[in-house]
């Protein structure tokens, strides 16, 4: 018995060569950072950047398969999708590192100066890419645990990769919510074992069919949900974000407004589709409750912001609640939603994050008024931003309408096929939400072309600077008029 237990175990590494690969580049970065003393951001840029594309390779080559090791983890037709958009995020992260603000700090590292911690960096953001692609492939909740809690630590470490009292207080916080919603989860996980016996994410079904014992096992279910909700930042456990995405280095919050997110909705878009929760109108529910109340709470705390970043962080609470929603009529048109409307997301958040950061080097602050006039000054990169402000509102013509729109159709269909009374309700309120979201997105595009600037706020712009936001932009507008090269 241990003996075939150990083949299976061996047999299945086969399968995972895109997590070994990335465990290589792990050390590898470790090993480069250690024995180069000069130039070492460029070549640990470099070799990330090049492994990165190399796990696209590994990822795409895997074969669909289920029960590895022992049942701890399942490779799904949709699983390659979510694990290829983790990649495209860390990928995206290296050059917003490489042409942002923190381009200064590496210039000084070439001439022989200190440069704090990007060894230890591109080693975290290795460490977070391996843990969100066993947390997509994840099929057993002890798996589940141990993938959020890789993905969580590294995560904790990067927030304070700007020396400042408002990153150690937003590291602190990230931590201690973090830590909050891991216990939450883990005890969610003991009733679960105490229940029914399995920590297989096929048996949760049984927690609706405990008899006597059904609120328990509801209990269950929703306690299971904590540690999802975190790497969502949906309500109730959101706190963190609005601290941390002021506190932290900028190219670091654009890639965890993103990454976590698509792991998580991988995570949770497998099992709702694998196992038949969805039958269950209280789990529906559920997801539909939390989804409105994170939409809601998003988009009115949002009004009031003077900070694009904080700004920013309220709207990814409203985001998680609309991925949320897909999550709900997952079986249906949902994914093939939530798979479009993660991809437009990471292109809007990173392109919005990085014109951010150029202000930010420039100014010294995120402040709405810092955003004064630009528009008027460069009028390409003007106009791409009132594309992505405007795809993040969901309005047309920008591919986070058709986002927007996909969700709402799968809601529909959902509704049409359940019968369930509160799927209309969650269309109304959210096409309401959409209007709310148009005031404060366009905040910015208004400081940029009906304020005259108060002070000089002359933007480094280079070839290579001006291209990579372009770059990021330009997909909002493409996939608007060609959504078939996502759903196909």
């Amino acid at each position: 018995m241990l003996k075939d237990k150990l083949n299976i175990i061996v047999d299945s590494v086969q399968y995972t060569g895109s997590e070994v690969w990335i465990l290589v580049l792990l050390i590898g970065l470790v090993v480069i950072d250690l024995i180069l003393k000069k130039n070492h951001f460029r070549i640990l840029s470099l070799f990330f950047g090049a492994g990165l594309l190399v796990n696209f390779y590994l990822i795409a080559s895997a074969p669909v398969a289920d029960d590895l090791f022992l049942g701890a983890l399942r490779i799904t037709e949709t699983t390659f999708y979510y694990k290829a958009l983790v990649t495209l995020a860390a990928l995206v992260l290296v050059a917003f590192r490489w042409l942002g603000k923190d381009e200064v700090g590496a210039a000084k590292a070439e001439r022989g100066l200190s440069l704090s911690g990007e060894g230890e960096f591109f080693t975290l953001v290795a460490g977070m890419v391996l843990g969100m692609q066993f947390l997509v492939m994840s099929s057993n909740l002890l798996m589940l645990f141990i993938s959020i809690e890789l993905v969580s630590m590294p995560s904790y470490l990067l927030t304070l990769f700007r020396a400042s009292k408002d990153a150690a207080e937003a590291a602190a916080k990230y931590l201690l919510f973090g830590a909050l919603s891991t216990g939450i989860m883990l005890y969610g996980i003991s009733w679960a074992y105490g229940l029914t016996g399995s920590l297989s994410v096929n048996d949760l079904p049984l927690l609706l069919e405990v008899g006597n014992m059904q609120m328990a096992g509801h209990i269950a279910l929703v306690l299971l949900l904590a540690g999802i909700l975190f790497k969502l930042s949906a309500v109730p456990f959101h706190i963190w974000a609005p601290d941390v995405y002021q506190g932290a280095p900028t190219s670091v919050v654009a890639f965890i407004s993103v990454a976590p997110k698509v792991a998580a909705v991988g995570f949770m878009a497998q099992v709702l589709t694998n196992v038949p929760l969805l039958n269950n109108e209280y789990v529906t529910n559920a997801i539909l409750l939390l989804a409105t109340v994170s939409i809601f709470w998003g988009n009115l705390s949002a009004l009031w912001q003077t900070s694009s970043k904080r700004m920013l962080a309220y709207s990814t609470i409203a985001h998680a609640g609309f991925l949320m929603v897909g999550l709900a009529v997952v079986n249906g048109m949902g994914e093939l939603s939530l798979m479009y409307y993660l991809l437009v997301y990471l292109f809007a958040n990173y392109a919005i994050f990085f014109y951010i950061d150029m202000v930010e080097e420039s100014s010294g602050s995120d402040k709405f008024d810092r955003f004064a006039g630009l528009g008027r000054s460069s009028t390409i990169l003007g106009a791409m931003v009132v594309v992505v402000m405007i795809s993040l509102t969901g309005l047309p013509p920008t591919a986070g309408f058709t986002g927007k729109l996909f969700i709402f159709v799968a809601l529909w269909n959902g509704f049409e096929t359940a019968g369930n009374n509160w799927m209309i309700a969650v269309l109304v309120l959210g096409l309401v939400n959409t209007a709310i979201a148009l005031y404060f997105y366009l905040k910015m595009p208004y400081m940029m072309y009906f304020r005259e600037s108060k002070g000089e706020v002359t933007i480094k712009w280079t070839i290579a600077r001006k291209t990579f936001f372009i770059v990021l932009a330009l997909p909002l507008l493409i996939l608007f008029f060609a959504p078939w090269l996502v759903t196909g």
